[in-house]
């Protein structure tokens, strides 16, 4: 009983003293944690009439039937870990408590990389001639999402950005 009444207490901690920023942010982070936990199980997503939308357990097809599929499922899953990683970023510099180490960044421009950086992932990830290559493109988004999480911004590198998007 007392475990629960300390989940409680932070939870209820949580709702006040978090912004509702952050919490969107949060419960971007949550969904995107439950989609990579979704790609180890079978799990019946959405029931629409008969037919079922279900997430494939990939993972034991891989073991079972073989590799080819391994590629893809490692793209799927190092692409769920980019996203939580630069949605922990964002969350990170667009923390009130944390203004003065990201005084340079404002919130829009954290925004602005954050969605630059989901691109980039994207572009990495979606490539139709080179299927086998998919655990290539994954494994070099979870690198660009490590090299943003260092918190350096597009914006040191393309000066055309800091002139159109300076900071504060």
């Amino acid at each position: 009983m007392q475990a629960v009444q300390v989940l409680k207490k932070l939870f209820d901690n949580y709702r006040q003293t978090t912004s509702g920023k952050l919490k969107i942010i949060d419960a971007y982070m949550l969904y995107i944690l439950l989609t990579g936990i979704a790609q180890f199980s079978n799990v019946e997503v959405i029931r629409i009439g008969s037919e079922s939308i279900k997430i494939v357990f990939q993972f034991l097809y891989c073991v079972l039937v073989g590799t080819f599929p391994f590629n893809s499922f490692l793209s799927g899953f190092i692409s769920t870990i980019t996203s939580f990683v630069l949605a922990s970023c964002l969350r990170t510099q667009v923390n009130d408590e944390n203004k003065a180490e990201f005084s340079h960044i404002s919130p829009e421009r954290a925004f602005a990389d954050f969605i630059f950086a989901h691109k980039c992932d994207d572009a990495m990830l979606i490539n139709d001639f080179s299927y086998p290559t998919y655990g290539a493109y994954g494994a070099s988004a979870f690198l660009l999402a490590i090299y943003f999480c260092e918190w350096k911004t597009v914006g040191q590198y393309i000066p055309l950005w800091n002139k159109r998007y300076a900071a504060d």
